[in-house]
């Protein structure tokens, strides 16, 4: 399809489909107005992460053809999917639960192979995303391999391609190297005989990120940052200010602090532009602890980071913030004030043992408890 081959963003990609578009809406052809609302909403709008557009069609659809079950359907899916990036967790979760729910009693659909990629793939990964950003990796980790699992039995690429690219940025979340290295191998492979536009540079983006973890290569670093300069310039923007953060992330363990606050900004600039603010704590964390010189900033940015975190609920954000500002303190010799906090909330992750962020945050309390 013109929207895999040219990109999410592609002009060509959005004409064809508003033509089409144009035509169903004329002659009441419900039917087809699904499948070009998914190649609107839910590929060229969310793969610009234009959320305003995708809630408008969304609206448009239910307005035409509300007592039409898979109309329904893939509105909830384009609400759910909203919900996700504007990091409203806890509602992405439950209309994505009840979507899968949908999926599993209706089994597979006809219509599905007119889509752009198969829905239940879509649907599930988003699911295991977000279920590992509210505190439940392990079932973001089981969910994300489910929807993998699903596009292998339909043998469709461009889903396979899909489940692949989100199962590694669940898996860059959980920080589960090992995983990210053999998901990215299969993606960079299938797109060597299938090439598409984002799976490429998705494919060297995580490819990357697990490489670089182990050992920077400045060469490395420079093709990883030209492919998210290319997302960029595409305006492929859905979930990229995490991939631009997680590379800052990796650039600033290595001491690149200048590439790491280049990182940093544009992320913060796309959050702004975007309203994708799922990632928000996130990046302020990344700037206390990479960027921030200044003693004082860096505690109230770790404290801002930790408060929205809570606020939306992002129990991993929540966790990490805590960790980060656990340290903090510990360094300003305030180990009591800093592990109060960190130990109720790394209480909810006993079930997650050894999950890196877990790991970490145990660690961190037991160096404050011999302080």
């Amino acid at each position: 399809m013109v929207i895999d081959y040219r990109g999410h963003g592609s002009a060509e990609g959005r004409s064809a489909c508003e033509r089409v578009r144009v035509w169903c809406l004329a002659l009441g052809d419900i039917p087809t107005l699904v499948v070009v609302f998914d190649g609107l909403a839910l590929n060229h709008h969310f793969g610009h992460s234009e959320t305003k557009d995708i809630l408008r069609y969304t609206t448009e659809l239910l307005d035409i053809a509300r007592e039409d079950p898979l109309a329904l359907l893939c509105a909830r899916r384009a609400r759910s999917a909203v919900n996700l990036l504007h990091g409203r967790f806890e509602e992405a979760r439950c209309e994505m639960q009840l979507v899968i729910e949908t999926y599993r009693s209706q089994g597979q659909d006809p219509a599905y192979r007119k889509m752009a990629r198969d829905p239940r793939v879509s649907t599930y990964t988003l699911l295991g995303i977000c279920l590992t950003l509210l505190g439940r990796p392990s079932a973001g980790a089981a969910m994300s391999m489910e929807g993998l699992q699903h596009a292998e039995a339909v043998g469709h690429v461009i889903s396979l391609n899909t489940a692949l690219r989100r199962s590694c940025l669940q898996a860059i979340l959980e920080r589960d190297v090992r995983r990210v290295v053999g998901l990215s191998e299969r993606l960079l492979l299938l797109n060597r005989r299938h090439e598409t536009f984002v799976g490429q540079r998705e494919g060297t983006i995580f490819q990357g990120w697990a490489q670089l973890r182990e050992r920077w290569d400045q060469n490395l670093s420079q093709r990883v940052q030209a492919c998210l300069s290319e997302l960029d310039a595409a305006k492929h923007w859905v979930l990229l200010p995490f991939l631009m953060l997680a590379i800052a992330e990796v650039s600033g363990q290595h001491g690149e602090t200048g590439s790491c606050e280049v990182l940093l900004n544009r992320a913060a600039e796309l959050i702004e532009l975007t309203g994708e603010q799922w990632c928000e704590a996130e990046a302020m964390r990344l700037r206390a602890c990479h960027v921030t010189r200044d003693k004082d900033v860096r505690r109230r940015l770790l404290q801002q980071s930790l408060a929205r975190a809570t606020d939306q609920g992002a129990r991993l954000w929540e966790l990490r913030a805590a960790t980060s500002l656990a340290k903090a303190l510990h360094e300003e010799g305030r180990p009591a004030g800093a592990s109060e906090t960190l130990a109720a909330i790394h209480s909810g992750f006993l079930d997650e043992g050894d999950v890196p962020d877990v790991v970490e945050a145990r660690q961190v309390l037991e160096l404050l408890a011999t302080a």
